[in-house]
């Protein structure tokens, strides 16, 4: 599991077809990944002459490509060099490269790696500072610091790094008179230039300001990140002065849902989503292109897994019908009532969080671990009993006992291999302050689908690789796509229709394409989620739809608006047995 995790952070492509003829040229960069794909990137000038508050999908493009371009440090058995960042800025026309000394060491729990370039672009010189997202290390723990209150620690910590950085090449190059800035990241790297971004439009507040001898605007300021976890819970997280801040996100990605939302922690900026079959009627469409796009590149079909969310989701009344409204309520309700709130979180459990992250995803000794386990299956169903006293023993909050317990049962497991003893006693420490949550569940009465879950945060992780995230990039962007190719980007709302009781109902477009067809009681036909239980009727419609309906006479119509964090509010309630939406 853990091989074809790491393994695919690396299989990440950027398949752009060419630009419209009224489009100006643009600087392609072929290249090639870690696993040896071909891709092609896309640059141009023209970029950076609109309203930086208007949302530009080849500025995603170029974000998705800068982040597999820029590899960093990962150990000294594989000390990965700067070169493909140094090659791509001199494609794109970029000087005076520089790097982070991040960039060159191993990673710490504080440490954030970035570059920066520049360029003269007309009246004005480009400023380009791309901040690194893989390859993470202890910055694992940085990820989870995040704090009691105000903006997440760890990532402010890193983006007060990139500001000083920016401020300080600008003085020293020297750069003179107007500047246009750039920041772009993903993942962890998004986080950091969001908040980055912050502070440059707290400085600017709209306007202009002073760096040396240069001037920094608002308009001529563009931050982009693409996959950016929450950062903030300042309240005005969605104001004017934030608005050249763009966030592109896959609805069923676990990572810009976390931190949870249930504690006012918000993504600075403005949202914008990838096509998801709840947000765009175009979606069967969408997700031909995007697979057309994987294809192109691995020469085979991929799997897009938009549809393991059943793993999890009541199969009789589909109340979750996507991989986001099941995490959406998994992180909200379930998450919140256990981890309690962020004071909690940050006092007590956000180090073992970090840690046992980072042991699973980056630590060798994980995956040694995982195979001893699986190879000893048997064993430890023989000991299951015994596993099950020493969970009690956590259950009635007595964690010495039952750490103690479950180590004298691990222990006879594995007694043939001490070196899996060993790797065990260590997991089993991470995980110990973590048992206060075992505790809460057993008393809120909380119970856990472990092989329903695994599954689903099996296919999350695959929301979250960047192949995906620059494959959506592709096919969103109006601009390689062609004349006419709309830009298929969403806002991450929908509707959810109710009809009660239902009998026969019919759903069309206002082309005549049947959306929805229910007859005597059952769905005969849908090209949206939907489902009937005790006699209603729960649909759930793309808002780019324009919809024609018609009910039985008995029946209640109500509609409803759904945002992105799945808050309902009642748009029209008693409508009439016809008409449209």
């Amino acid at each position: 599991m853990k091989n074809r995790m790491m393994a695919t952070l690396f299989l990440l492509p950027l398949c752009l077809s060419s630009c419209g003829e009224n489009q100006p040229p643009l600087i392609e960069y072929p290249f090639h990944d870690g696993g040896g794909y071909p891709y092609r990137a896309f640059y141009s000038d023209a970029f950076f002459s609109g309203d930086s508050t208007m949302v530009d999908a080849r500025l995603a493009s170029l974000t998705s490509s800068a982040s597999l371009i820029s590899r960093r440090f990962v150990s000294k058995e594989e000390p990965r060099e700067t070169k493909y960042a140094s090659d791509f800025m001199e494609a794109c026309g970029m000087e005076d490269v520089y790097f982070s000394p991040s960039y060159y060491q191993e990673p710490t729990e504080t440490s954030i790696a970035y570059g920066i370039a520049s360029k003269k672009i007309s009246d004005k010189t480009l400023v380009w500072t791309f901040v690194v997202g893989e390859g993470y290390g202890l910055e694992w723990l940085s990820n989870f610091d995040i704090g009691a209150e105000g903006d997440c620690h760890g990532f402010a910590a890193c983006a007060a790094e990139v500001v000083s950085g920016l401020k300080n090449y600008i003085v020293t190059k020297p750069i003179e008179g107007n500047v246009s800035l750039l920041l772009t990241g993903y993942s962890r790297g998004a986080a950091v230039a969001n908040l980055a971004g912050a502070s440059l439009d707290d400085l600017m507040n709209e306007g202009e300001a002073t760096i040396g001898k240069a001037t920094i605007s608002f308009k001529n300021t563009y931050v982009y990140g693409c996959e950016t976890p929450a950062t903030t819970s300042r309240l005005d997280y969605a104001a004017p002065k934030y608005r050249n801040i763009h966030n592109f996100l896959n609805q069923n990605d676990l990572v810009p849902m976390v931190p949870p939302r249930i504690w006012g922690l918000n993504v600075i900026g403005q949202r914008h989503y990838y096509p998801d079959r709840l947000t765009d009627i175009r979606y069967p469409v969408q997700r031909e292109a995007l697979l057309a796009t994987l294809e192109s590149i691995f020469g085979e079909k991929e799997n897009y897994p938009d549809d393991d969310w059943k793993t999890v989701a009541d199969p009789k009344a589909e109340r979750y019908p996507s991989m986001h409204r099941t995490l959406v309520q998994l992180f909200n309700g379930t998450g919140g009532a256990l981890v309690g709130t962020r004071a909690e979180f940050a006092a007590d459990y956000q180090e073992a969080f970090g840690r046992l992250i980072h042991f699973m995803m980056e630590d060798s000794r994980s995956g040694a671990l995982i195979d001893a386990i699986t190879g000893r299956l048997f064993a430890i169903i023989l000991k299951q009993g015994e596993l099950m006293q020493a969970l009690d023993l956590i259950k009635e909050g007595k964690y010495t006992d039952g750490k103690e317990k479950l180590l004298e049962v691990c222990r006879g497991i594995f007694e043939k291999t001490p070196n899996i003893i060993t790797i065990l006693e260590y997991a089993v420490g991470i995980v110990e302050p973590l048992f206060p949550l075992i505790k809460r569940a057993n008393d809120l009465g909380i119970e856990f689908n472990v092989m329903a879950y695994t599954g689903a945060f099996s296919a999350v992780i695959d929301f979250h690789y960047r192949f995906v995230t620059a494959a959506w990039a592709a096919t969103c962007d109006g601009q390689h796509g062609g004349p006419g190719n709309p830009s298929w980007i969403t806002d991450g709302t929908y509707y959810r229709l109710s009809v009660s009781p239902v009998q026969d109902f019919t759903l069309t477009l206002d082309d005549g394409t049947s959306v929805l067809t229910v007859v005597e009681g059952k769905i005969d036909s849908s090209i949206v989620s939907a489902s009937i239980a005790d006699g209603t009727l729960t649909a759930f419609l793309p808002k780019n739809g324009k919809y024609g309906y018609s009910s039985s006479a008995s029946s209640d119509v109500d509609l409803f608006d759904v945002d992105w964090f799945g808050n309902e509010t009642a748009v029209r309630s008693d409508m009439p047995v016809s008409g449209t939406i």
